[in-house]
């Protein structure tokens, strides 16, 4: 997918996405060149503040001369998002839209077909989880990312710009991987899940963490081979940042002891544990 980047100058112009996102979609300014209709883009938004997400979406309709409908297969996340902008202060400009195809992005394959995580030999093995998910001998696989990297390359990092680390995140091997998964701007962790290097450790790390955005969470539970891993599913229904209709999907992936401990666990979110009742005891 190409990636179309959106950078709203004003709070007008959020504002005026409200209406639009009642009905499930965006409606942004024309980019040049037109995209194509039905077809999938990967959507980064970014506001006046300098906030930024990234989603996929689909070009549902090109009306030329007035601009772009883009729709999600769940806009809730969207939508909650720019409630949140909208509750911050400031933003006042009235500086137009500006839409643009970014060319210095890598362009990302969509969620259901990415790239599985591969092993390669300029990166670390992922001996840290067993074929279910469980933690192996490894002594690392417990060991939060990040804590073993810092040093120049955290310093280069941190005099990064934005689109520069989301490059390295996509591209970058594993140190990089370790320090960028801390990054406070969460856009950046749905690039770190394009990385082709990506281990299993990793991702499971990411779906249990309370620090991960739930545009990423949702990429994992949408990632065909991530979601079949009976660790990454515990993480991912655990974890109340996961989008309750993600984690609830995933309820049909574990097996009646787990569905069991998740009905009567209080740590996990409210409607995973209603659902987990329902399918323990459907009557």
């Amino acid at each position: 997918m190409r990636v179309l980047s959106v950078r709203f100058r004003g709070r007008s112009a959020l504002q005026a996405q409200q209406t639009h996102l009642q009905r499930g979609c965006l409606f942004v300014p024309e980019p040049d060149p037109l995209p194509v209709a039905l077809t999938d883009v990967w959507l980064t938004v970014e506001t006046p503040s300098g906030e930024a997400a990234a989603w996929t979406a689909r070009v549902l309709q090109v009306y030329e001369g007035l601009g772009v409908a883009l729709g999600f297969d769940d806009p809730e996340p969207v939508r909650a998002r720019f409630e949140a902008w909208l509750a911050a202060p400031g933003g006042e400009s009235e500086a137009p839209t500006e839409v643009r195809w970014d060319e210095s992005l890598p362009s990302v394959p969509p969620p259901s077909v990415a790239t599985p995580p591969a092993r390669a030999a300029a990166d670390e093995p992922d001996r840290g989880l067993d074929a279910n998910g469980a933690a192996g001998d490894d002594p690392r696989a417990s060991m939060p990312p990040g804590d073993a990297a810092a040093g120049p390359l955290a310093d280069q990092i941190r005099a990064m710009t934005t689109q520069q680390r989301m490059h390295l995140a996509a591209h970058g091997d594993r140190a990089a991987r370790l320090l960028l998964v801390k990054d406070p701007n969460k856009t950046i962790q749905a690039f770190l899940l394009q990385n082709p290097h990506i281990t299993l450790e990793e991702v499971r790390y990411l779906a249990g963490s309370r620090q991960a955005s739930p545009d990423a969470l949702q990429l994992i539970a949408a990632h065909r081979e991530w979601s079949q891993n009976a660790g990454v599913v515990l993480a991912l229904v655990r974890n109340p940042k996961t989008p309750v209709g993600s984690a609830v999907r995933l309820l049909d992936r574990l097996g009646e002891q787990e569905l069991r401990r998740l009905a009567k666990s209080p740590d996990v979110p409210r409607g995973v544990q209603l659902a987990a009742r329902k399918k323990v005891n459907p009557t």
